[in-house]
């Protein structure tokens, strides 16, 4: 055989023959088949075997035999070997052991690979799972290294040809840009913002009297800087945008709002009478003073004049402008205790005045029995009498009755035994294993004074806090029921700069008062004019924190805004038909009224109407049935008809159940139906599309200031955008906490095929809804979450909330 040749490869591979060896070797290269391949053979015999041409298996060397023409045979071994491989690429360099994985890019012209890690990722050592297409790659895969500089990797082939590639790993810039503290180190005491990391808001409120143009702030921050820097002055007489900026060049920016704090100050600078000499001559810091009038003068007036325009001032219980002149005041015969009391702008500090004026008796000698109309009659005490406290059933001696007649209004007290009623407190709660339930009963025996009033002190009701009781004062045909917790007592101490220890100096007054004719008659022309009819006569509920300075000063807090509901019992007047019951009502500052979530009920033949409210005020029960024409023949009939009877729907005329609900009524519904709408206050307004005087502003701002509605990351509000339903199903969520409400169904959402469309954000309100039964399908088996709400499904789910969280009847 003179040659041997694969001609059939690329390129052709030729076989060296060792004709002394009777041997034939060839090379092909990596990778080729060697099962089949096709020689092509010269010779100088008659024939070769296998012939040329003929496919044969080089998997091993194989035998080709040639017959000389002579028919003598010469034999020669064929081997073949496949080239080792060249290959030696990385094809993949990843770090799989971050979070998330780091893939690097590889590029093979340049024999580097770049891979960026998170920042804050620590480089030294780090482990790489390698892809390559060598036989060894050193440093191995698996192994850390340090890539603080750049690492050399070099793949070697198979046929020990080496590449080598430089890995470069970069560490992301940082993405941080909070602001984490916002301070005004500069005021005394230092002013520290409230960070809102969610609104992207900072909220400071400094002292009253504070020069808010020029503050200096100190921040603390994530990013690389912020602007304006920190330490620069400001003027925040409006909001003031800080934007911080990241390591990144990415940025995030706040808007910080400083308001100025309420003045404490109730002092008066000027006090006057309009006949006679006050003495000693007015001073600061004085409070009583004295007035000796003729027996011909039979009136006065005072004048007050506040040092503070921002606070109010009484004389007698009666308002009166600063500087002005008050009502005419009577005078009988001997001393007149004329009370003039200044309440600061925070609504909690107070001053009280006094002026004593001595008018002389007739010069007959003869005294005067006339009794006074006015505010300065003396108040007149009646003997007490021994009170019956109940604690979880069991009664007890624990207190005094007292009625007396003050400012012309008759008033009952009833002051509470400390030490007989704590014995009773403690007894109580070893009885009581399970640590609930537990309530004190406060009746008050006397039904016909106009004022009602219950005495505890601080600490008797911090240990009832303390123990979860209730605390319930009944006059007559109306209980009013607070759980302890809702006095807040420790706020309440803060608040009238007591420390904790010293809470038996507060005294809590807990008041319900029948109202004067008059008012009772104003409150009923405002329900005929509105449609409606009293069925009960209005009571104030009240309650009251007071105590007195060394320096005889008496500081008092309002007690009116729970974070429960609170229930006021109202005991239905016989004869009345309890059908003809629709809701209780709350009086506003203005002369209006507001529906609060209403329970009738009978217990013992007798009818209640449980209202159930968040403050306290002038409350009563209605009868007002209102009939929606659009609901006529359809599935929301009585659901709507009820909530527009109970004034949460308040424009049935022009009710459409069909139609999708905007944003702003829907928050007008739910505030109302909550009991929490009140006209006459004022609320923050921080939505910039939102006008003050809005017709739906100060729902938005109520069910904001709750946290149910929210606005949109630009400050805007959007009321008259529609609502899906898996919105509305996110507010009806936040309203839920507000009733403390509890779903007992959780699987329910299965029942709905598209849930699987509720979007990830959403899927924990809606199955806490559905749980509840405050929402339901829009079929047994579709819930279409991306749908809009109408207005008949929004006040359908309202009486459901209602219904569900048991404060109105089903």
């Amino acid at each position: 055989i003179t040659a041997f040749d694969f001609n059939g490869l690329t390129p052709a591979v030729t076989g060296t023959v060792n004709e002394g060896a009777k041997t034939i070797a060839l090379t092909v290269p990596y990778g080729t088949d060697v099962t089949a391949l096709v020689p092509s053979i010269t010779h100088t015999g008659a024939s070769v075997f296998p012939d040329t041409g003929v496919a044969q298996n080089f998997t091993s060397p194989v035998i080709y035999t040639v017959k000389a023409a002579d028919n003598s045979t010469q034999t020669y071994t064929v081997t073949v070997t496949v080239a080792h491989s060249t290959a030696k690429a990385i094809t993949a360099f990843d770090f799989n052991g971050l979070t998330p994985a780091v893939t690097g890019t590889v590029n093979e012209g340049a024999k580097t690979i770049a891979l960026t890690v998170p920042y804050g990722t620590d480089v030294t050592a780090l482990v790489p799972s390698i892809t390559h297409t060598g036989a060894s790659v050193s440093p191995n895969t698996g192994e850390a290294q340090n890539f603080t500089s750049p690492v050399t990797y070099t793949v070697t082939a198979a046929d020990s040809s080496t590449q080598q590639y430089s890995v470069t790993v970069t560490v992301a810039l940082s993405t941080a840009k909070a602001i984490t503290s916002f301070t005004f180190n500069g005021l005394t005491p230092a002013v520290t913002g409230t960070v809102n990391e969610g609104a992207k808001t900072i909220a400071l409120t400094v002292p009253y009297g504070t020069d808010v143009t020029a503050l200096v702030s100190s921040i603390t921050h994530t990013g690389a800087s912020v602007s304006p820097n920190t330490g620069v002055a400001q003027n925040f007489t409006s909001p003031v945008t800080y934007t911080v900026t990241a390591a990144d060049s990415s940025i995030q920016q706040y808007s910080v709002t400083v308001k100025v704090g309420v003045s404490s100050n109730s002092n008066l600078s000027a006090l006057s009478i309009s006949s006679g000499t006050l003495s000693p001559a007015f001073a600061n810091g004085t409070k009583s003073y004295t007035a000796s009038e003729g027996h011909g003068v039979s009136s006065i007036t005072v004048t007050p004049t506040v040092t503070d325009s921002n606070a109010t001032v009484t004389v007698n219980g009666t308002t009166i402008a600063s500087g002005n002149a008050s009502g005419v005041i009577n005078l009988n015969v001997g001393a007149n205790i004329i009370t003039v009391v200044v309440t600061a702008q925070d609504g909690a500090t107070t001053s009280t005045y006094t002026v004593t004026v001595t008018r002389a008796g007739a010069s007959s000698g003869g005294s005067s029995s006339g009794s006074s109309s006015g505010g300065t009659t003396p108040a007149t005490t009646q003997p007490s009498r021994n009170t019956i406290v109940v604690v979880n059933g069991k009664e007890q001696n624990a207190g005094k009755e007292t009625q007396k007649t003050e400012g012309g209004k008759s008033i009952v007290t009833v002051a509470v035994d400390n030490k007989a009623v704590e014995s009773k407190i403690d007894e109580a709660i070893k009885a009581n294993t399970t640590g609930t339930g537990n309530v004190i009963q406060i009746p008050v025996a006397d039904t016909k004074s106009e004022v009602a009033k219950v005495e505890l002190t601080g600490d008797i009701v911090k240990k009832l806090e303390e123990n979860t009781f209730d605390v319930s004062v009944k006059r007559d045909n109306v209980e009013y029921i607070i759980p302890a917790e809702e006095f807040t007592i420790s706020k309440v101490a803060e608040n009238l700069g007591l420390k904790e220890k010293n809470l038996s100096d507060i005294k809590v007054e807990v008041k319900i008062s029948k109202l004067d004719e008059k008012a009772v008659e104003r409150y009923n022309e405002v329900a005929k004019a509105n449609g409606a009819e009293l069925v009960f006569p209005p009571v104030e509920f009240e309650i009251v924190a007071k105590t007195t300075n060394t320096d005889g000063r008496t500081k008092e807090q309002s007690i009116n805004k729970f974070s429960n509901y609170v229930e006021r019992v109202m005991e239905i007047p016989a004869g009345v038909d309890p059908s003809k019951i629709t809701t209780g009502i709350v009086f506003n500052t203005d002369g209006t009224y507001s529906h609060v979530p209403t329970e009738v009920y009978q217990k013992d033949g007798k009818w209640y109407a449980r209202l159930n409210s968040l403050t306290n005020s002038d409350y009563s029960v209605i009868w007002n049935p209102v009939t929606v024409k659009s609901v006529e023949n359809h599935w929301a009939k009585d659901a709507v008809n009820d909530m527009a009877s109970r004034l949460v729907i308040f424009n049935p005329e022009e009710f459409e159940p069909n139609k999708a609900i905007t944003r702003a009524d829907f928050a007008e519904y739910i505030v109302r139906a909550l009991g929490l709408y009140r006209e006459g206050l004022t609320h923050d307004n921080n939505f910039k599309d939102i006008s003050d005087s809005g017709e739906r502003t100060l729902a938005i701002l109520i069910a904001n200031e709750y946290g149910i509605v929210s606005g949109y990351s630009d400050g805007t509000f959007r009321g008259d955008n529609r609502i899906t339903r898996e919105e509305a199903m996110a507010m009806y969520q936040r309203a839920m906490k507000i009733t403390n409400l509890v779903g007992s169904n959780e699987n329910r959402y299965q029942n709905y095929t598209d849930y699987s469309e509720v979007s990830d954000w959403a899927k924990t309100n809606v199955k806490n809804v559905l749980s509840a039964h405050v929402f339901n399908g829009t079929s047994e088996t579709k819930i279409s979450p991306k749908a809009s709400l109408t207005y008949a499904e929004a006040a359908q789910a309202i009486r459901n909330l209602l219904v569900e969280s048991k404060l109105i009847s089903e």
